[in-house]
């Protein structure tokens, strides 16, 4: 069982659904770290004890439900997107699961295990708490895939086929989303990438990589993909490489119904506009899709 607590912080932003916390050991790591994990309940979760969920799994929980825990002082608004789906009668809600960060070592944890350009990883060194950036994004993805969502899906009244799954970030986080997404098409159908880091690995091994895998959408099981990026100071640097995996996607024969991308020239790389673009990605993914 997990020991719930309900969410408390001064002056908390989380105005629909109740939000609670657990903390629980990250088992693929060996150093024995532990993680506070979010869990956003819909209303009306408690009431019919027959209704079941998709569930929302997202990377820097810190970020999503309260301005005062998040990284700029601006929340995504998660809870009151969601609920305005369900007023709207768009859906009948999910469950979130948020997947705190661990600081520093946030940079670590979301890089997948491939080469990157020597400008990024000095940037990513500089950042990461133990000063010598080693991307251990398989071993979170492992930890998510094989505890975490077992555990969510033991616990809660869960729908967990891959078509009432999803994965989502921005950033680090939106590169860790589609990387899982790709990894792990059986469990996540659904994954909202964005401002994804593809940059870091330079066009050349972004090229290589993405050419490797078959997009044809008579031969995969991919789901959907919900991309958006800015262009504005420093989130221009996200641009190219995001346009460029998007267009060889569709030119590869992935299905269009099934991809969308959404550009904001005037958008710094925040909070604030992936607050806005969430609810119109998460309208986009939840309609019914070919998995």
């Amino acid at each position: 069982m997990i020991n719930l607590e309900e969410y408390c912080n001064k002056d908390n932003s989380v105005s629909r659904g109740k939000l609670y916390v657990f903390k629980t050991n990250m088992s693929a790591y060996s150093d024995n770290r532990e993680r506070e994990i979010k869990i956003w309940l819909p209303e009306g979760y408690e009431n019919n004890s027959d209704k079941r969920y998709p569930v929302f799994y997202m990377h820097d929980a810190q970020n999503l439900f309260d301005k005062q825990t998040s990284y700029s002082g601006v929340e995504w608004g998660v809870d009151e997107s969601l609920s305005e789906l369900i007023d709207e009668k768009v859906f009948d809600g999910a469950i979130v699961v948020g997947i705190d960060n661990n600081g520093l070592d946030r940079e670590n944890e979301l890089c997948p295990p491939y080469k990157m350009t020597d400008e990024a990883m000095m940037i990513l060194r500089e950042r990461s708490v133990v000063r010598n950036f080693i991307p251990t994004g398989d071993l979170y993805a492992k930890f998510v895939v094989d505890f975490l969502k077992p555990l969510i899906d033991k616990n809660f009244r869960t729908l967990s086929d891959s078509a009432n799954t999803l994965i989502g970030g921005s950033s680090m986080g939106g590169l860790m989303s589609y990387y899982m997404a790709i990894k792990y098409p059986k469990v996540f159908g659904m994954a909202l990438c964005f401002s994804p880091a593809f940059q870091i690995f330079g066009m050349d091994r972004l090229t290589e990589k993405i050419t490797e895998l078959n997009f044809n959408k008579t031969s995969t099981s991919y789901g959907k993909f919900a991309f958006y990026v800015g262009g504005k100071e420093f989130e221009e640097t996200f641009v190219d490489a995001c346009f460029f995996v998007f267009n060889y996607m569709k030119k590869s024969g992935f299905d269009k119904n099934n991809i969308s991308l959404v550009f904001d020239s005037k958008q710094l790389h925040n909070e604030q506009p992936w607050k806005d673009y969430f609810k119109s990605a998460i309208k986009f993914l939840i309609e019914k899709h070919n998995v």
